[in-house]
C-alpha cells in the first residue's frame, strides 16, 4: 500500500461517535476556466464559477417556492433556491428544494427529470449531548469520494443506463444525519419521499439501525459502507466492510506475542504477571471489536476476566451523552501501566490519549505497546504524535482487513487520481464510500434490466458481483462491468478494503485479516505498511506468518 494510505479511521468505520475535529472547509478546484469543465464529458456544458463546474443560470425573474402560480422550471426553482438544486417536479406544482442545510451536497444530473437518484446518508455532524453540533473532518473526504466514483461512471454510462426505453443518467443528493435518531430518520424521508431515491448509502452503523425499519417498509436498499457489525435481518440491506469481529480475535494474538517479547526484554521471573488494558469509543463497531478482543485474549496463563486487577477495560463516553473525558481516561490508562493497550477508536486516539499517555508514563516504567484497530489505520493523525520518535512508532500496530497486491493497486490508484481531482490533497483512506457506491451502481445497472428499477430489484442486483469475470473498482473497467451487467451477466467485483466476497445469504463481506504498522519511506516518511506478515483465516480462525515491521 503506498504510503499515503489510510485507513480509516474509517473507517473506514469510522470512529464518529467520540469525534470532536472540526471539519475543514476549504474546498478544491474543479476549474480554472470553463474550458476545464468542457475537457470532462461529465462536466461539458458548464460554467466555471469559483473554482467549480455549474450549470448556468439565466438572469430570470425569481418565483416563490410555492409561488401563487406554482413552478415553472428547475432552472428558476434553482435560482430562487440562492443557486441550490431545487426541482420542479410538474409544471404548477411547488418547487422541490433538494439541496438545503442539512443535505448540502447534490451532485450528478440532478435536474434531469428520468435521473436515477442514489441517496448518501452521512454523519457529517455529529449531535452533541449540549445541543451543539460538531462537524466530521472524515465524511468531507468521503463525499468527495463517493462524488469522484459519480464523475468517473457518469462518463462511462454516457447519456445513462438504459431502463426500459429510457436513458437514465446518474445523481447525488448527500444528507446530515447528525448521528441522531430522529434527524436520521428526516434526511431519510428527504432521500427517499421528496428525492425520490429507491437506495441509499449509509455510512454508520448506528444509522443503518436507525432508518432500517423505515426502508423496509418502503422498499428502499440500505448500503451500509462503513459499518462493522451485523445490519439488522432483511435482504434489503448490504454492507461493503467485513465485520470488525474477528480483528478482536488477531488482536488478542499480537497480545501473545508481545507478552512473549515483554517477558524477554524485561526478564520477567516466570511467576511474574503483565497487565494488559483495552480502550473503546462509544460507538457500536468500537465495542464489538473490544468485546471480541476480551472474550479471546489470553495472558499470564489466563483469560481477561480471571485476570482480575491485570486487566484493565477503559470505555469512553459517548459525546452525545455527556462530555467525554478523554484526558481522565488518559491519565487512568497511564497510572494502571499496562503493557500493552488495545484499541477500539479512531481519530480520537492520536489526538487525545496518546500524548497524555506518553506524557504522563512513570519514567522508571516500561512504555506500553499500542495494538490498533482498523477504525484508527490512517497516518495522518499520527504523524504530529509520532514525529521522529521511531521508538514510539514501533510499538504501534494493529489489525485491519486482510490486502492483496491487486486490492492494494486499487488503492494507490484511487489515492492518485483522487489527488488529481482535488488539488493535490489526500483521501486518507476514505475509499469506503467510493467502493461502496461503484458496487450500488453495478447493482442498478444488473436492476436495469428488470422491467421495474425498485429496491427489490436493486438488492438482487448485488447478487451479480459475486461470480464471473473479475472487474476492479475504479473507472478503469467499469465500461466492461457496465455492458456484462447490461447484457444480465455477471462479474465478480474486487474492493479496495477487500475481494467483496459476499455472503449472498448474510449480504456481508467475507475476508481474512492481516496486521500493519507504522513505517517510513525512503526520505523519512510515516506511512502505514499495510501488511506485516500475520493473516487470520476467516474461515478457520488459524493466523499464520510472522510479523515484522522494519
Amino acid at each position: 500500500m503506498a504510503p499515503a494510505y489510510r485507513l480509516f479511521a474509517v473507517a473506514s468505520a469510522l470512529a464518529l461517535a467520540g469525534c470532536t475535529l472540526l471539519l475543514d472547509t476549504a474546498e478544491p478546484r474543479q476549474c480554472s476556466t470553463t474550458a476545464d469543465c468542457d475537457g470532462r464529458p461529465s462536466l461539458r456544458n458548464r460554467v466555471c464559477q469559483d473554482g467549480f463546474c455549474v450549470i448556468p443560470r439565466a438572469n430570470f425573474t425569481p418565483v416563490g417556492a410555492d409561488g401563487g402560480d406554482g413552478c415553472v422550471s428547475t432552472a428558476l426553482c434553482t435560482q430562487h433556491n440562492s443557486g441550490r438544486p431545487s426541482v420542479c417536479k410538474r409544471a404548477g406544482e411547488p418547487c422541490v428544494a433538494w439541496e438545503n442545510e442539512d443535505c448540502p451536497v447534490v451532485a450528478g444530473a440532478w435536474d434531469n427529470p428520468n435521473a436515477i437518484v442514489l441517496g448518501v446518508l452521512s454523519p457529517l455532524s455529529v449531535l452533541q449531548h449540549n445541543k451543539s453540533l460538531l462537524k466530521v473532518p472524515y465524511i468531507q473526504r468521503y463525499i468527495r469520494g463517493v462524488n469522484l466514483g459519480l464523475t468517473e461512471l457518469s462518463e462511462s454510462i454516457g447519456l445513462g443506463l438504459t431502463v426500459g426505453t429510457e436513458r437514465r443518467p446518474l445523481a447525488v443528493v448527500h444528507c446530515d444525519s447528525w448521528d441522531d435518531t430522529a434527524h436520521a430518520s428526516a434526511m431519510f424521508d428527504h432521500l427517499v419521499d421528496v428525492v425520490g431515491a429507491q437506495a441509499v448509502l449509509v455510512t454508520t452503523a448506528e444509522d443503518v439501525a436507525r432508518v432500517a425499519e423505515k426502508a423496509a417498509r418502503k422498499n428502499v436498499v440500505l448500503v451500509s459502507s462503513d459499518s462493522q457489525v451485523k445490519a439488522p435481518d432483511g435482504p434489503l440491506v448490504w454492507r461493503t466492510q467485513p465485520p470488525i469481529a474477528p480483528e478482536g480475535k488477531l488482536a488478542a494474538w499480537r497480545v501473545a506475542q508481545l507478552e512473549t517479547k515483554i517477558r524477554l526484554d524485561l526478564g520477567l521471573a516466570p511467576g511474574a504477571t503483565i497487565k494488559v488494558a483495552s480502550l473503546a469509543e462509544g460507538t457500536s463497531t468500537a465495542k464489538a471489536y473490544a468485546e471480541s478482543f476480551g472474550a479471546a485474549v489470553t495472558f499470564n496463563g489466563k483469560g481477561a476476566l480471571a485476570n482480575g486487577a491485570n486487566f484493565v477495560a477503559v470505555q469512553a463516553e459517548n459525546p452525545r451523552d455527556v462530555t467525554v473525558d478523554h484526558i481522565g481516561h488518559a491519565q487512568k490508562l497511564a497510572s494502571e501501566r499496562p503493557h500493552v493497550i488495545v484499541v477500539a477508536m479512531g481519530q480520537d486516539f492520536p489526538t487525545y490519549y496518546v500524548r497524555t499517555i506518553e506524557d504522563e508514563w512513570p519514567a522508571a516504567a516500561p512504555k506500553p505497546y499500542y495494538v490498533l484497530s482498523n477504525l484508527s489505520h490512517e497516518v495522518t493523525p499520527y504523524e504530529p504524535v509520532i514525529g521522529l520518535n521511531d521508538e514510539l512508532r514501533k510499538r504501534f500496530s494493529g489489525t485491519r482487513p486482510a490486502i492483496s497486491p491487486e486490492i492494494e493497486a486499487n488503492v494507490n490508484a484511487y489515492i492518485l487520481r483522487y489527488r488529481q481531482e482535488y488539488n493535490n490533497q489526500q483521501p486518507d483512506s476514505n475509499h469506503s464510500g467510493y467502493e461502496a457506491f461503484y458496487a450500488l451502481v453495478y447493482a442498478v445497472a444488473s436492476a436495469s434490466q428488470q422491467s421495474l428499477l425498485d429496491g427489490p430489484h436493486i438488492s438482487a442486483g448485488f447478487e451479480s458481483l459475486v461470480s464471473g469475470s473479475v472487474i476492479d473498482v475504479g473507472p478503469g473497467q467499469a465500461s466492461t462491468a457496465l455492458a456484462l451487467l447490461s447484457a444480465k451477466g455477471s462479474i465478480n467485483l474486487r474492493g479496495m478494503w477487500s475481494t467483496l466476497d459476499w455472503d449472498t445469504k448474510q449480504r456481508e463481506v467475507r475476508t481474512d485479516r492481516t496486521m500493519f504498522c507504522f513505517g517510513r519511506d525512503g526520505a523519512g516518511k510515516l506511512f502505514v505498511n499495510t501488511n506485516a506478515g500475520v493473516v487470520f483465516a476467516d474461515a478457520t480462525g488459524a493466523v499464520t506468518g510472522t510479523y515484522a515491521c522494519d
